[in-house]
């Protein structure tokens, strides 16, 4: 599903597990993340960087499919974010792991970029596109 950044502030992020921010402006990224969703998350925030997920990939999902009696919902992002980890991603998706929430964020995604084409067609997730600020 495809989401303006304007419109994330007054979106129901509670329906949505996993979210696709793109763009050059990552200021705005950051300002969006720190307004509106880590309000929520106060704890269990995880940052990866997507090199760092793809060495330890075993013990990333170790991490996500360990429950805990004592943890809320784990809110993990993402940085620097390719077509790499699409397979990972459709995994997650398809568990259907109710205590998680994700942004993956990256820089520019060409149209043809296949984890952009998949978050744009996916029902469960949604994508956002941060462009540089302009005059309009």
């Amino acid at each position: 599903m495809i989401i303006k950044s304007y419109e994330l502030e007054t979106f129901k992020i509670q329906n949505i597990d996993y979210f696709l921010f793109y763009g050059p402006n990552t200021g705005l990224i950051e300002e969006i993340i720190n307004k509106v969703f880590k309000p929520i998350f106060t704890k269990n925030i995880i940052n990866y960087d997507e090199g760092e997920l793809l060495d330890n990939i075993h013990s990333f999902k170790e991490m996500i499919f360990n429950k805990s009696f004592f943890d809320d919902k784990k809110f993990i992002i993402i940085n620097r974010a390719s077509n790499k980890i699409l397979n990972i991603i459709q995994e997650l998706i398809d568990s259907k792991i109710t205590d998680l929430k994700m942004i993956i964020k990256t820089g520019k995604l060409e149209k043809k970029s296949k984890l952009r084409d998949y978050f744009e067609k996916h029902k469960s997730t949604v994508i956002t596109a941060f462009y540089d600020d302009n005059y309009r």
